[in-house]
């Protein structure tokens, strides 16, 4: 993704786009998406970004899923520790 924001919200829409066009096809192309859509929408300060990143990780769930795709965000997210850590179980 790009360096530029609003390159980055327009790529985002793209890849949306193609996941909801392509359905359970789109489910192949995760493993080499998501890492980018976590380093540059899910850490993004733009709110706009971040939502269309979360809107294309729930389209990577609807195609495929749940836990393939938590983990695909969890394994990029930087750690946090204290009691504002999410998704612990």
């Amino acid at each position: 993704m790009d360096s530029n924001a609003a390159a980055q919200e327009k790529g985002l829409e793209a890849i949306g786009s193609l996941i909801a066009n392509s359905g359970e096809n789109a489910a192949r192309t995760r493993e080499t998406v998501m890492p980018a859509v976590v380093d540059k929408g899910f850490l993004s300060v733009r709110a706009g970004t971040k939502q269309k990143a979360i809107e294309v990780a729930m389209l990577y769930v609807e195609v495929e899923s749940g836990p393939a795709v938590i983990v695909s965000i969890r394994s990029r997210l930087p750690a946090q520790d204290g009691p504002n850590r999410c998704c612990d179980s």
